[in-house]
């Protein structure tokens, strides 16, 4: 079923454009791309002032005991653990845009209860919330697996499990071997790079709360020392790109300067599987 999007593929190169437009996006039968993707660029406009360097604000004290209370949560000091990292206000525009599209269904799902404009408390709640849910997942069970799925592209596995079960019931003296899954870390997260601050998690959230009138977004901003240590394999955009003086910006999806495009409903889904066997040791 197809998903309504806003895209910023304009700022792609030709070859990368089309190959987007080919595989993520659904078109009239004969449509134009390289005509697309000309449309797409046009539509980007002048380049985003102060790109890559917004203001940034502290949080009113009014709400410390909100980020006291996050900062203590197990998860969320797992997650900073070593690096250098505040609680702050940043300005939404100049924020760089790694990502190339927002699903714009999933993005008006995050923020229905959000006002307009949003208030202090409903953007705390929003973009740093003190809970981590559970995920939405549906499990298909065979013999030897299970095929986990999930509307929630965030869900990913976290490595191996291996405990005791409780030494009562019909599980008694049994262990339980699998996979963690779980959901990002999810609060809205930038990272500063080099004085340069890119949008590294909460586009759905960001992109409906700038739309919906607000200027600055509550978020943990974390210290790298490169562009690679923050971003790892999220970005769509060449590197040289994002460094640039006219890279992908927030202002670009706020501001209605993406591309409207319809693009496949994704879904993620994670394997797990078991063998048993009998062989020599040591073989």
């Amino acid at each position: 079923m197809p998903v309504d999007a806003v895209s910023l593929y304009g700022f792609m190169a030709e070859s990368e454009a089309i190959s987007y437009l080919e595989n993520a996006c659904i078109l009239e039968p004969g449509a134009d791309l390289v005509a697309l993707w000309t449309e797409a660029q046009a539509g980007l406009g002048p380049a985003t002032p102060n790109a890559g360097r917004p203001n940034v604000r502290p949080i009113p004290a009014l709400f410390n005991a909100h980020l006291d209370t996050l900062a203590t949560e197990p998860w969320f000091q797992q997650f900073v653990a070593d690096s250098p990292w505040t609680f702050d206000l940043v300005e939404i525009a100049p924020l760089i845009a790694p990502q190339a599209q927002v699903m714009v269904e999933h993005s008006d799902a995050q923020c229905a209860a959000v006002g307009s404009p949003p208030s202090m408390e409903e953007l705390l709640a929003l973009c740093l919330p003190v809970d981590r849910k559970s995920p939405d997942i549906r499990i298909e069970a065979g013999d030897k697996g299970l095929v986990l799925s999930s509307p929630d592209l965030n869900v990913s596995s976290m490595g191996p499990l291996w405990a005791d079960l409780p030494s009562d019931g019909l599980f008694r003296g049994a262990l339980l071997a699998g996979a963690v899954v779980r959901t990002r870390v999810p609060t809205v997260q930038v990272a500063k790079v080099d004085d340069r601050y890119y949008l590294n998690n909460g586009y759905h959230r960001v992109y409906c709360v700038g739309r919906k009138g607000a200027e600055y977004v509550p978020c943990v901003v974390l210290d790298f020392d490169t562009l690679d240590q923050a971003l790892g394999d999220i970005p769509a955009f060449d590197r040289d790109l994002l460094e640039s003086r006219d890279p992908p910006t927030l202002a670009h999806f706020v501001g209605g300067r993406g591309a409207d495009v319809r693009v496949h409903r994704l879904q993620r889904v994670i394997a797990v599987s078991w063998t048993e066997a009998t062989i020599r040791e040591g073989s």
